[in-house]
């Protein structure tokens, strides 16, 4: 999302141009973050991260916690393995971080329940729409991928439907969507505040990570 895309350029900012990692913004979008993707490598980039926030479907995880994924589990069942070296050098760096896999969803899970089911058929302790189609990408231009996700919307939490209404294709935020959804359906307030202070946290988490992870924009050599 857009939001995410300026807290990692705030948090990169200080950085010399030389060193700065490429950012694309892929919206909450399979087929975005693959093209977006495709796009960096004709660019240059030498490898590939994902980067953002997630939906949490391990219950032992709360907003603002780490995930650092070993596998994705893309949407057709495809497994794609971060690469083994960036992926040690970054636990290093973060040792408090969740380990697991992640899925790669089509669609939103929003609902509790649908948390808990997608959780006790895939294993996976987190979920994301773009990462296994970054995974993808990376995997045919034969870069190394690795992935990192902060939690925002933990398992017990369900997304409201007014969240949901809220964020444009290309990850911009809709706030009058977002407005007349409430109108239809106020119940969303109190749970879409939640939410604001769950994805805040998460947000400030990430610009953590991202201002002082070394080891995160360095890729072991292709």
């Amino acid at each position: 999302m857009r939001v995410e895309e300026d807290c990692l350029a705030a948090a990169l900012s200080a950085l010399p141009d030389r060193h700065r990692p490429l950012l694309c913004c892929a919206g909450a979008s399979a087929e975005r973050a693959y093209q977006g993707a495709r796009g960096l490598v004709a660019d240059g980039a030498v490898a590939l991260l994902s980067i953002g926030i997630a939906g949490g479907l391990d219950a032992a995880l709360r907003p603002g916690d780490i995930v650092l994924p070993d596998t994705i589990l893309g949407a057709t069942g495809v497994q794609h393995r971060a690469s083994a070296e960036w992926h040690a050098a970054v636990m290093q760096e973060l040792p408090r971080v969740a380990i697991g896999a992640l899925l790669a969803a089509r669609k939103p899970i929003g609902t509790v329940a649908e948390k808990a089911a997608v959780r006790a058929a895939s294993g996976a302790l987190a979920v994301d729409m773009e990462s296994g189609a970054v995974a993808e990408a990376a995997g045919e231009a034969d870069v190394p991928f690795l992935a990192l996700r902060v939690i925002a919307d933990p398992a017990d939490r369900a997304v409201p439907p007014a969240a949901l209404h809220g964020i444009a294709p290309d990850g911009s935020r809709r706030p009058l969507a977002v407005l007349l959804r409430l109108v239809m359906r106020p119940s969303d307030l109190p749970p879409l505040i939640r939410l604001a202070r769950d994805s805040d946290a998460a947000l400030r988490q990430l610009r953590r990570v991202a201002s002082c992870g070394s080891a995160l924009f360095t890729p072991p050599p292709v």
